[in-house]
């Protein structure tokens, strides 16, 4: 999984966004919330991401938080919810109001975006309005969401190699105490404390 990207913006349209990472562009899809969110073009951005596979075809969503990034995976749970309608929701009002009108059980709200049906409200609403009624989830300043390239590029090659994103943030967390600022060292030492 590619949990994030980060480097220079080279363009962004209401749909789509495209970065730079040392010269190889990723194209991510992007909601209005997160196209409202992106820097202007030629600076650094950061999206978290998450990636589809299905039918031998490659796409990937980008996300200005990570509170939108769960919310979007948490509406592509809801069955007959896939991630363009996913996308079209979040696009439809802010993600602090999607997750209030879920939690409130207001499924008139929802169905007032375009492209969100009676049905398909009713359904989100039913199966996740527990869940966000609940407290958020807690997104920790720890040493991944920094930014710094060393710890995003340990962060994804210890997922790559099977580490649970739990670990994997724990294990940066201490290496942050430890003065740790390598990607090998980093490597190193998330595996030695896994």
């Amino acid at each position: 999984m590619i949990e994030s990207v980060h480097g220079r913006l080279l363009a962004k349209s209401p749909a789509e966004a495209v970065i730079d990472l040392h010269g190889l562009a990723i194209a991510a899809r992007i909601s209005l919330t997160t196209y409202d969110r992106l820097p202007s073009i030629g600076q650094d951005a950061q999206m978290y991401t998450r990636l589809f596979v299905r039918d031998e075809q490659f796409e990937l969503f980008g996300f200005a938080t990570r509170d939108e990034r769960w919310i979007f995976e948490e509406l592509i749970s809801v069955s007959g919810v896939g991630p363009k309608l996913a996308l079209t929701l979040l696009s439809g009002m802010p993600v602090e109001a999607v997750r209030e009108t879920i939690a409130t059980g207001d499924s008139a709200r929802l169905k007032a975006v375009r492209g969100i049906g009676a049905k398909i409200a009713d359904r989100v609403v039913l199966e996740l309005g527990k869940k966000f009624s609940g407290s958020a989830p807690e997104w920790t300043a720890s040493a991944s969401t920094v930014g710094a390239p060393a710890v995003m590029q340990a962060r994804q090659a210890l997922l790559a190699l099977g580490l649970s994103l739990a670990e994997v943030e724990k294990s940066l967390e201490s290496a942050r105490g430890q003065d740790i600022d390598n990607v090998e060292d980093l490597i190193k030492f998330a595996l030695r404390k896994g």
